[in-house]
């Protein structure tokens, strides 16, 4: 309990006047500090993009798990709206959300490109096995931005210097930096670990076009 009292994140989402209004969305929340602090990361990153075209922007959250951090954003940023892909059910009062909508499908199928325009900011929290696909994703369409933050290591053996970096780095910092070489085209790229986040897995990839 002395690691949630000490996060800035938590604190500040107590202390908006819709905290209560967003957990009463995505209630049951397995571990409400990590995940909260998670999102929090995610949204810090993206939200000069929103405030410098507000209501343009659409986020699309996958692996959303109980999409927490797509919630949070229509209650917190002037984003145009919101959509949430998992491929587990969830039950949710999702009714209470506006500019929001939940949908249970597989981010593998091909059917995911038809939620994205060049508006569109991709989001993903701890995508776990998925991270490779959420890079696909990102730069196989017209999104905007990415901000993700990895978890689990996959392979990484394919990345040029590998020996150099086993010396240097964790296993999830190279399989963090591996995904980030393979982003293209982009404008602006960021590897960051952010210690406010409660989740020991709290690298973030933001990239922009």
């Amino acid at each position: 309990m002395k690691q949630i009292a000490l996060s800035d994140y938590l604190l500040r989402f107590l202390n908006l006047k819709c905290s209560g209004d967003i957990l009463n969305v995505v209630n049951p929340i397995n571990s409400p500090g990590k995940e909260i602090s998670e999102s929090w990361s995610i949204l810090r990153k993206i939200k000069p993009l929103i405030l410098s075209n507000k209501m343009q922007y659409n986020v699309l959250d996958l692996c959303a798990g109980n999409a927490l951090t797509s919630i949070m954003s229509v209650f917190i940023l002037p984003v145009k709206n919101a959509l949430a892909i998992d491929i587990k059910v969830r039950k949710r009062h999702y009714e209470l959300a506006q500019r929001f909508d939940y949908q249970e499908q597989n981010i593998h199928n091909e059917e995911v490109y038809n939620f994205i325009d060049r508006n569109t900011i991709i989001v993903s929290s701890h995508p776990c096995k998925h991270a490779l696909r959420v890079v696909e994703i990102f730069n196989n369409s017209l999104a905007k931005a990415l901000c993700m933050i990895p978890c689990c290591n996959g392979n990484f053996d394919s990345l040029t210097g590998i020996g150099f970096l086993r010396d240097k780095l964790n296993k999830y910092d190279i399989w963090t930096y591996y995904l980030g070489t393979l982003i293209k085209d982009s404008k602006t790229l960021s590897i960051t670990t952010d210690w406010n986040c409660l989740s020991p897995k709290n690298n973030i990839i933001y990239v922009e076009r």
